[in-house]
């Protein structure tokens, strides 16, 4: 998942429509702070993430580049048939420049075609937003997008890049579109020696509506190549 950072302009030059968006932004931001416990929410799903990333239940599938990228699967006990998926490679950087990377919005667009834009709807926090990602669809398959609480954490040493999807009334659905699901997508990039990360990416995605469940799974697991792309970057 990748977002694009909005940034205001000066208060010098803004607009009376841009003040009022960000009026409208605080309002939205003060009732959601009031209505749900989101910092609990960030927490609970950072913890998640490293406890799937340690998990010893993963099942080896394949590795690609090399040998350089191992892609792992594990069961879930939950409705449905989508798999729960792990990729794992080493990359020669730091933990920050791979995270600033991976969530540059002009080079997702480069490497995903399907990818249209990403948008901050409210910051709840200091590394902790809600975001919106919409995908184009190709007929008959309609456009999705997806709305995510996502959280930047360190933690162990580790920085955890993490989101899932949530449902929250002052973020509707939009006609036309369907508004898919994340049950988590995340990345655990832990230090290793001599400039090396060991970048863990975990994800569960349901992009409801008709869409056959071997093509979601199959095209789940092809985002391993996200860490190939970092391996030879």
């Amino acid at each position: 998942f990748f977002f694009l950072m909005i940034r205001r302009p000066p208060r010098s030059t803004q607009s009376r429509s841009s003040a009022a968006s960000d009026v409208y932004k605080r309002q939205i931001q003060k009732m959601i702070g009031e209505e749900r416990d989101y910092q609990n929410e960030g927490d609970v799903l950072v913890d998640k993430l490293m406890e799937l990333s340690e998990s010893p239940n993963w099942q080896f599938q394949h590795s690609v580049a090399s040998g350089s990228v191992n892609y792992f699967s594990m069961p879930v006990e939950s409705e449905g048939d989508l798999i729960l998926a792990k990729g794992v490679g080493i990359i020669e950087s730091d933990p920050e420049t791979i995270c600033q990377y991976i969530f540059d919005p002009q080079l997702k667009k480069e490497s995903d075609p399907m990818f249209i834009e990403a948008q901050d709807l409210v910051t709840i926090q200091e590394n902790m937003k809600i975001i919106r990602q919409v995908y184009s669809g190709k007929f008959p398959v309609s456009s999705r997008d997806f709305v995510l609480l996502y959280v930047k954490k360190y933690k162990d040493g580790k920085l955890m890049c993490v989101g899932k999807s949530v449902e929250d009334e002052f973020f509707p659905p939009v006609d036309g579109i369907v508004r898919g699901e994340i049950e988590i997508a995340g990345w655990v990039f832990e230090p290793q020696d001599a400039n090396k990360v060991k970048a863990t990416f975990i994800f569960r995605v349901d992009v409801k509506g008709w869409v056959p469940k071997t093509i979601v799974n199959w095209g789940a697991s092809m985002q391993i190549e996200v860490i190939c792309l970092l391996y030879t970057s």
